[in-house]
């Protein structure tokens, strides 16, 4: 999330609901004659508290740092030393450049070419589908459907580095390997809280060059539920994206 969002979002939308549950807690007193306003104010909070930590959690990610940082905020004490330092980081500092374990960068311009890997003269890469064959799947989606996800988001990819993603070719570059693991996680436990039963998906491999390894990988994409913990199928496709990016991310680093 950039910085931008976080204030559209966080200042204009969720400052007002907490400023008006604050008032309506600071006009009640519990079991007072005023007791409902009070709780009203303490309901409104208490409902807008997940979404704003959302919003805090996703800046963490794009500054590539655990969204367990978070939970800093809900311990008493210890959340008036770690809140001005979560308030400059994920107010003011920019974003990791480029894609980390959490995703793309979100100020990336969508199709928008970059510097391609010194790899070889030859722009042809060979994208395999990758193996299943022995993975340790726990989930109701098809591993065959990641395998094809992932075979196009790589090439989607590399495009975009100047490279095009062929079925064959003898003297350049290939990427390929095998899922090591697919688990959809668990729904309950993403339901409950936020970085609990994650889907994640587990892919190891290399990039080669003619019969050079390159680059050896063994990457984990993990793919976080919402607010009613989300759908194991749709998660583990974000996980198998997220892989992509980082292999994306090695290629280019070539």
């Amino acid at each position: 999330m950039r910085r931008k969002d976080f204030w559209l979002k966080g200042f204009l939308v969720f400052l007002p609901i907490y400023v008006l549950s604050g008032i309506l807690m600071a006009l009640g007193t519990p079991g007072g004659v005023t007791n409902a306003v009070f709780y009203v104010g303490l309901i409104i909070m208490l409902l807008w508290l997940w979404p704003a930590l959302a919003l805090i959690i996703k800046r963490l990610h794009d500054r590539n740092l655990s969204g367990w940082f978070a939970a800093t905020l809900l311990i008493p004490v210890v959340n008036a030393g770690f809140a001005i330092w979560m308030f400059i980081v994920v107010g003011f500092i920019k974003g990791t450049t480029g894609g980390n374990r959490f995703g793309e960068d979100p100020l990336a311009e969508e199709g928008a070419a970059v510097d391609k890997p010194v790899l070889s003269n030859d722009k042809r890469i060979v994208v395999s589908k990758f193996k299943t064959d022995g993975a340790a799947v726990k989930a109701g989606i098809s591993a065959e459907i990641l395998a094809h996800i992932l075979k196009d988001e790589i090439g989607r990819r590399i495009q975009k580095m100047g490279y095009a993603a062929t079925e064959s070719n003898d003297n350049g570059g290939t990427i390929d390997g095998s899922f090591i693991m697919i688990d959809e996680g668990n729904r309950f436990l993403r339901y409950m809280m936020f970085g609990l039963g994650s889907a994640k998906v587990q892919v190891e491999g290399a990039i080669r060059q003619g019969g050079t390894v390159l680059k050896e990988f063994d990457f984990i994409g993990k793919g976080r539920g919402g607010i009613f913990g989300g759908s194991g199928e749709k998660l583990l496709e974000v996980a198998t994206r997220r892989v992509a990016s980082d292999i994306g991310n090695l290629f280019h680093s070539l």
